[in-house]
């Protein structure tokens, strides 16, 4: 009976918007970046598929990387519950499409992006992230299938 009455919970939660927003912002704070998705599939033990994914910079409207459809295997939403930081294991990425923008200082926006991410990763590379913890860094895997880039250099778009 009890079993039973925590598998109808597990599927009630499920239905809401709590996996998606844990997810979500789990993501966020990991890349330091807006992450968006029209909608999210996701399980317990940490698979999600989202839908119209979009990956802005913070303070900017417009998003450099959308991606109509991507898988994630990620930490279980048990430990996401328990407000432990989201832990990304793979990434498949069908379609995506990613703009890489020059503003009028020269910058480009994915040199911005990259350095979000590293900052929100606590600032360390790969290499002093080694060095520091001993142990090899785990990357994602990571999967792109019949993406496509777009290049705008600030002469073009003036």
């Amino acid at each position: 009976m009890i079993v039973a009455l925590l598998g109808v919970a597990v599927q009630i939660i499920l239905t809401t918007d709590l996996p998606r927003n844990l997810v979500l912002s789990g993501l966020e704070r990991q890349l330091g970046l807006r992450v968006n998705a029209s909608s999210m599939q996701t399980g317990w033990i940490g698979r999600s598929n989202l839908d119209d994914v979009t990956l802005a910079l913070p303070l900017v409207e417009e998003s450099f990387l959308q991606v109509p459809h991507l898988k994630i295997k990620h930490s279980t939403l048990f430990s996401l519950l328990l407000r432990q930081p989201i832990h990304i294991d793979e990434m498949y990425f069908d379609r995506p499409h990613l703009i890489v923008r020059q503003d009028a200082l020269g910058r480009w926006n994915v040199g911005d992006a990259m350095a979000l991410i590293t900052r929100a990763a606590g600032g360390k590379s790969a290499d002093n992230e080694q060095k520091s913890s001993g142990q090899p860094v785990q990357l994602p895997l990571v999967s792109l299938s019949e993406g496509t880039l777009e290049l705008i250099d600030n002469e073009i778009a003036e």
